[in-house]
């Protein structure tokens, strides 16, 4: 189970003996990493989290493995599946630096949102004058309320974020 190409790339020689096995992405940038990678049973089971554990679910009763990062989506796993997390990597959050003049924000998870606004406000900053684009309706819940305009991905994958800020039209 590969929610993120992160995980693939920080999994390291801990995913050697994983190759062979068969792999559920979310999403093609997720397949395309895991076939760089090795993985030549991988296999797109949807755009996000709970697509792929319907897809899992279809095919229980079944055993996953995730590899994944230490902050993960929480979501109800379907009966049937069973789910062993590894944890192969951790994003740290940084302090936001005085970003001067800034029209849009691109958000690319809840987690990453919520911080930025926290930061946001931490600057002194106000959300009128900043516009948002979410990869989710997850991460624009997260930002919060009170932005200029909050447009939010088709899919949670990074054509339909460019999309999204394109339909800004600034």
């Amino acid at each position: 189970m590969l929610t993120s190409a992160a995980a693939i790339r920080h999994a390291g020689e801990a995913a050697e003996g994983l190759k062979a096995l068969p792999a559920l992405c979310v999403g093609t940038q997720t397949l395309r990493a895991a076939r760089a990678w090795g993985w030549s049973r991988a296999e797109v089971a949807g755009p996000d989290l709970e697509a792929l554990l319907a897809e899992a679910a279809r095919r229980a009763p079944i055993s996953l493995l995730h590899l994944c990062g230490a902050d993960r989506t929480a979501a109800a796993v379907p009966e049937g599946i069973e789910i062993a997390r590894r944890i192969v990597y951790a994003a740290r959050l940084r302090p936001l630096a005085e970003p001067g003049e800034v029209d849009v924000v691109m958000l690319f998870s809840a987690r990453s949102a919520a911080h930025f606004a926290s930061e946001w406000g931490r600057l002194g900053r106000t959300r009128d004058g900043l516009a948002v684009v979410a990869i989710s309706a997850t991460a624009a819940v997260a930002a919060g309320t009170g932005w200029a305009r909050v447009e939010i991905a088709a899919r949670p994958d990074e054509a339909s974020l460019l999309a999204a800020l394109a339909a800004l039209a600034l």
